[in-house]
């Protein structure tokens, strides 16, 4: 039995890049979110992101670290600027700069 369970046994990957409560955007995006979930799969780590209140599943190669303090508020008046500036929206004016 022992050997069965062996031979059957996958091959972990290590430790997490990211951790559960971590801020984190995906590659490329401009949305921060935090890490609420890591699962371990064959070959590394899906990560569940929770976007706006929509829970999201990405690889760890697909996400990129966001510095700073998620409880002071410049924190996330800067990740508006940024997401302000690199695609305006009707929340941001339009001017391309947060109202």
């Amino acid at each position: 039995m022992r050997q069965r369970m062996w031979d059957e046994a996958e091959l972990l990957s290590g430790d997490t890049v990211f951790r559960i409560g971590d801020m984190v955007r995906p590659e490329g995006g401009d949305v921060v979110g935090s890490v609420t979930a890591v699962i371990s799969v064959p070959g590394g780590y899906l990560y569940s992101v929770d976007i706006r209140g929509t829970i999201k599943r990405f690889t760890e190669r697909s996400l990129v670290r966001v510095q700073g303090d998620p409880s002071d508020p410049e924190f996330w008046l800067k990740q508006n600027s940024i997401a302000c500036w690199s695609s305006p929206r009707p929340s941001c004016g339009t001017s391309g700069r947060p109202k």
